[in-house]
């Protein structure tokens, strides 16, 4: 799971949602392995769909063509997946990630698993970095995870390298988005919230990494 994006640049582990899918086996390998879920709320995850058109057709893909874990969600097993539309399709998507952290979370010894919710890591990234590192048992001070998020590598753009991440122009795409798509976000919270009753998401998933 771990790549670069160039042949001599530092690896990026960059994990994908296929992989929550598969979180008891992963954690299964060895005694230590251990992982940080790292999400984002749902409206954000909705923002972020909305940005492209492909990344709804991703959604769509993998909630009604490759992935049948639905079926064993009690919440999601009797919804008509292909009558969804973009926004509850991209909900459904969501959800299946969350509960199948839920249930990886509740079903086995949770000293080797923790949760970070991605605008708490935008807001405090060097305190989540050290966070992420004493979690792994990785030597590394305040000062040290301070110069990181300061650094060239820090500010990249995941996706591509070349480009310079800039979370000002993201604050303000995401306020366009919100507002251009109101009607459907706010549509697929709402259903996500009623199917949810019974089974609900917390605000923040247990296992918090302890960021203090």
């Amino acid at each position: 799971m771990g790549r670069t994006f160039e042949p001599n640049s530092i690896a990026l582990i960059k994990d994908q949602p296929l992989t929550n899918y598969i979180i008891p086996e992963l954690l299964n390998v060895t005694e230590n392995t251990a992982g940080v879920f790292l999400y984002s709320t749902l409206s954000d995850y909705l923002k972020a769909v909305y940005r492209e058109e492909r990344r709804r057709a991703y959604a769509r893909e993998r909630v009604t063509q490759s992935f049948r874990e639905t079926d064993i969600i009690p919440a999601l097993a009797s919804i008509d997946k292909i009558s969804l539309s973009d926004a509850r399709i991209a909900a459904m998507h969501w959800l299946i990630q969350m509960y199948h952290y839920l249930n990886a979370y509740e079903s086995r010894n949770t000293n080797n698993l923790c949760s970070l919710r991605s605008d708490l890591f935008h807001m405090q990234p060097a305190q989540c970095i050290k966070a992420t590192a004493d979690f792994f048992d990785i030597d590394a001070t305040d000062d040290v995870c301070k110069t990181l998020v300061e650094s060239d590598l820090f500010r990249q753009h995941s996706k591509n390298p070349l480009e310079t991440y800039n979370p000002e122009a993201e604050s303000e795409r995401n306020a366009f988005l919100s507002t251009k798509y109101s009607d459907e976000i706010n549509d697929a919270l709402g259903w996500a919230n009623m199917i949810t009753k019974q089974w609900p998401i917390p605000d923040f998933l247990p296992g918090q990494l302890d960021t203090l």
